[in-house]
């Protein structure tokens, strides 16, 4: 028995001194360009060098451009095998997304030696091309259908197609589409309009039967549809949904709110008597909720204090102005602006707004109080605001007039084939 113990424990050690080591040496990576905030454009070829070594084998190189804030990939992946001990990465790494905005960046160079991964970073200022206004689209009431025309930059107008009885559209500039709800069928559709392609309308949700469709809004680059069952879904810009959200009990989502990045919807009960309003996480998750009883015109987002926004009340013929607090839902009393009855509004930076409705339209700073009539006595107002070119476009029948912003002044005119229903601008992105 005692030679066995001997005999067993020679074995052991013998196996334990055979036994490969575990590599935890990790590649070295150099970079050798780009210099750290060198500036790029848009389009431009960057070279990428680096030198990289391993005590054993490379296996996989890798370079890719990320965005500095949120350490998304913008870019490509470039990928190499050395099967070596060392390598010497010489790229041109060409800048292709014409979208980027101008900002921050860094380009990740990653080494993979079979067991362990390392990474080396070179930072680059971007300048992104200049974001332009295409042109805009009109949805016209043709009496019988609503249809959607195309207006470039010169006011030629071309039309487009038949967009059943929608009564609202929406751009996305980013991936270049058009929707449009159509409250007949109760089908959503878009149009992609660089590659003219059409995507068929279909029922949100995955409906197979009608569900009325209540209220569409785009927000920081998806389409967000609530329809009469509770839900609201949200598109991109290749028609796919990215969340779904579902009302409890008997309450529904009539009004879609846009809070800077993220959205607040308004819920009522079947009855029409009990109303709330939720604030959503990007995923379609509760952040904050609260009862209301109140007829709210809208929200403004607050740059200065993200947790924060303004709710605006109409009060018969006055309007109230609260501080929202995001987190809790809860409001307190910042002001009220007698004589101010309006049913819509539109923010431009954080204290100003268009506010509108059918018969006016106003440009109003909270902070200063200053107010600016744009247009009066109109019958059926429609507004929209070029952000590039800072001009409000306000509809009344077929006619259309464009004003300066910042001046108050009028700067154009169109006239429609038919009375405009809304109004959506074009950007390149």
């Amino acid at each position: 028995m005692k030679y066995f113990s001997l005999f067993f424990l020679f074995i052991s050690l013998l196996f334990l001194g055979c036994k490969e080591e575990k590599d935890q040496i990790l590649p070295t990576i150099s970079v050798i360009e780009p210099n750290d905030n060198s500036i790029y454009n848009v389009l431009d070829f960057v070279r990428v060098r680096a030198s990289i070594s391993d005590n054993e084998n490379l296996e996989e190189v890798f370079v890719q451009l990320e965005d500095l804030g949120s350490g998304r990939r913008v870019g490509k992946t470039i990928a190499f095998t050395p099967n070596s001990s060392s390598f010497e990465l010489d790229v041109l790494y060409e800048i292709t997304d014409t979208l980027l905005n101008s900002g921050d960046y860094y380009f990740r160079i990653q080494a993979y030696d079979g067991e362990n991964i390392n990474s080396a970073f070179a930072s680059i200022r971007l300048i992104g091309i200049p974001r332009k206004q295409l042109g805009y689209y009109l949805l016209l009431d043709r009496t019988n259908d609503k249809a959607i025309y195309e207006v470039n930059d010169n006011n030629q107008s071309a039309f487009l197609f038949s967009a059943g009885q929608s009564e609202e559209i929406a751009f996305n500039s980013r991936a270049q589409m058009l929707w449009y709800a159509d409250k007949g069928s109760e089908k959503i559709g878009a149009y992609q309009v660089k590659k003219n392609q059409d995507f068929p309308p279909r029922y949100p949700n995955g409906n197979t039967v009608a569900d009325p469709i209540l209220d569409m809004q785009f927000v920081n680059g998806l389409t967000y549809v609530s329809t009469q069952s509770g839900f609201v879904q949200a598109f991109n810009g290749n028609f796919s949904d990215v969340f779904t959200y579902k009302s409890s009990g008997n309450f529904k989502v009539d009004e879609i709110y846009p809070i800077a990045n993220r959205i607040m919807l308004r819920e009522t009960d079947g009855l029409g008597q009990n109303q709330r309003f939720l604030y959503l996480f990007s995923n379609g998750a509760i952040d904050s909720q609260s009862p209301s009883s109140e007829d709210v015109v809208g929200f403004g987002s607050r740059t200065s204090q993200s947790n924060s926004a303004f709710q605006f009340i109409s009060q018969g013929s006055d309007m109230e102005v609260r501080e929202y607090d995001l987190n809790s839902g809860l409001s307190s009393f910042l002001l009220q602006k007698p004589n101010f009855n309006f049913h819509s509004l539109i923010q431009i930076r954080e204290y100003e707004y268009l506010f509108y409705n059918d018969s006016r339209v106003v440009i109003y700073n909270l902070s200063t109080n200053f107010t600016r009539t744009l247009a009066n006595g109109l019958g059926s107002a429609v507004v929209a605001f070029d952000e590039v070119n800072e001009e409000v476009y306000v509809a009344d029948g077929n006619n259309i007039i464009l004003f300066d912003y910042n001046s108050g002044s009028q700067t154009g005119s169109f006239s429609a084939a038919f009375p405009v229903e809304d109004i959506v601008m074009r950007y390149n992105k």
